[in-house]
């Protein structure tokens, strides 16, 4: 179980989503966060790893968890783009507002994705 406490920066995302995974692995944050750790949310048991993430729904959205704050969907792009040196649309969606005008079109795509894949959601 990781503490909210626990220095760095926790990304909580869907690996079977072709978008996330590569936002993910895109994103360069910036190296005075300390620790960054990735979890992909189906090789992870999320209950017993961060029992405070069973009131998120990964489905809506990737999860992070900096300083001891949880920062979901729009919030969870927004935070990974501000804290970035190098993400996909940085410029875009580190403005709050934009990246939460924009999220639900990325979770749409996100959905037909997974389904035309044959993919099922995160339980």
């Amino acid at each position: 179980m990781v503490s909210d406490f626990e220095p760095g920066l926790d990304v909580i995302y869907d690996g079977e989503c072709i978008f996330c995974a590569s936002y993910t692995r895109m994103v360069r944050l910036r190296q005075s966060l300390g620790e960054v750790r990735m979890y992909d949310a189906r090789q992870t048991d999320m209950a017993v790893r961060f029992p405070e993430a069973r009131h998120y729904d990964l489905n809506e959205g990737m999860l992070v968890r900096w300083e001891g704050s949880w920062f979901h969907g729009a919030e969870a792009v927004w935070l990974l783009s501000v804290l970035s040196t190098r993400a996909p649309l940085r410029s875009l969606l580190a403005r709050r507002n934009v990246a939460r005008a924009l999220y639900p079109s990325m979770r749409a795509a996100r959905n037909l994705t997974l389904f035309l894949r044959g993919k099922r959601f995160l339980q």
